[in-house]
Order: C-alpha cells, then sequence, then structure tokens
C-alpha cells in the first residue's frame, strides 16, 4: 500500500507475541509499517521468556524488513534517558508515533520539539486496524498455532481482550463470544505528544488523542441521513 505512515515499536510491545502479531501482521494490510531498532530489539529480547522465540530470530526467519539505525539522543529535556535511544531512533527514521507501554517516560518538552507522539498499543490498535485487518491477524495466528487458544474467537476472547481491551470491544460483534476480563493494572495513561493517532497531523493542544478531523462525530453532531 503507497503513502503508508512509519511507526515506531517500543520494546515493551515487542515481547508479548499477541501484541507484537497485531502490529506487524496488521500492518500487512493497514495505512501503516513498523519498525524498530538493534537497541530495541535487544532490549526487548533481554525481558523474553528464556522459552520464547527470539524476536531476532523471528525477524530473519519471516524476512521482516523493520530495523532502523540507532541515533545519538542529543539535547533531549525531559525524556528518560533509557527512552532516549527510541524516541532519537523514531524521530531519524521518520515516525511520527512510538507505540509504547512506558508513555509517561516520554517527556513533553522532547515530543514538541520533534512534533511526536506516544501512544498505547491498545489505543493505536483499536484506531488503526479495520474489521478486515483484525480478521485476517487473528486468523494468521491461530493457524500458526500448536497450543491454545488456537482459533480466532479463542485468541480475540482469552488474548485480546485482557491485555488490549479496546480492540477487543472494537470488534465483539465480529467474532461474537465473550469477551475475558481486562487484565488488572490499567495504563494510567495512553496518549501524550502532538500528533493525531489516526491521521498524524500536527494538533495544537493535547486534549484527546484524535484530532478533530478525525473525532467521531458526536449523535447530536452527524449527519442528518
Amino acid at each position: 500500500m503507497p503513502g503508508k505512515s512509519l511507526v515506531y515499536l517500543d520494546a515493551n510491545v515487542l515481547i508479548p507475541s499477541v501484541t507484537r502479531g497485531l502490529l506487524i501482521i496488521g500492518a500487512l494490510t493497514s495505512d501503516f509499517r513498523v519498525c524498530w531498532s538493534g537497541f530495541g530489539e535487544a532490549e526487548a529480547e533481554r525481558h523474553q521468556h528464556e522459552r520464547a522465540a527470539k524476536i531476532s530470530d523471528l525477524r530473519i526467519r519471516f524476512g521482516w524488513e523493520v530495523l532502523v539505525p540507532e541515533m545519538d539522543p542529543a539535547d533531549m529535556e525531559d525524556t528518560d534517558p533509557k527512552d532516549q535511544p527510541h524516541l532519537a531512533a523514531a524521530h531519524a527514521a521518520g515516525a511520527r508515533l512510538i507505540v509504547t507501554e512506558n508513555i509517561k517516560d516520554f517527556g513533553l518538552a522532547d515530543l514538541a520539539s520533534l512534533s511526536m507522539s506516544v501512544v498505547a498499543p491498545d489505543l493505536f490498535l483499536s484506531t488503526r486496524l479495520t474489521e478486515n485487518s483484525y480478521v485476517d491477524v487473528l486468523d494468521a495466528l491461530a493457524a500458526g498455532r500448536t497450543r491454545d487458544p488456537r482459533t480466532p474467537e479463542g485468541i480475540h476472547s482469552q488474548e485480546v481482550a485482557p491485555r488490549l481491551p479496546a480492540l477487543a470491544e472494537k470488534f465483539v460483534s465480529t467474532l461474537d463470544v465473550p469477551l475475558g476480563a481486562p487484565a488488572k493494572g490499567a495504563m494510567a495513561e495512553i496518549f501524550r505528544g502532538y500528533r493525531c493517532v489516526c491521521c498524524e497531523d500536527e494538533m495544537p493542544n493535547l486534549d484527546h488523542p484524535l484530532c478533530g478531523s478525525c473525532r467521531p462525530s458526536a449523535p447530536d453532531e452527524a449527519s442528518p441521513s
């Protein structure tokens, strides 16, 4: 798909296999493509379960062309030092969004100077995946499984719903199965920055992750049928 935007994946979203699969496989039929740095890949692998397939091995096996150069994080003000390399690599690669579970570690001053946003995976995926893309990903994940859950419905209910509740709820009628309870410890902050999560245009303020053009109309604002 021409004109796809580039989205940088932080190390912490590469570790959970279902989140990683939704982002990487979902990008194939969506309006974005994903990338990460060698620094991020190594960081993710340090935190993977010892029996999990290494991300670098998966990247080589499936031919994922995702690695972007590592960059020196110069002149950053308020981003956590451990996340500065991610922000620097993402910006240098041309990504406007970083998908991460550590929203609070990215400073507003740095995001403003680079005109970027950071967004939680649940918010990003529920905003950017279409119904067809979501079903295609679940089918692909189920086809490669040798352990339960091994059906799209099972993955949707048992793995997506606890970890990515907004995404599961968006497509609850598509698969029509009861959803598992969301995991405890929901993220307190799911967005920070100056780019719309949907269209990636610059936004003048921080009161919403979607710009005015991308926000759903309220019922009384909808156009008459």
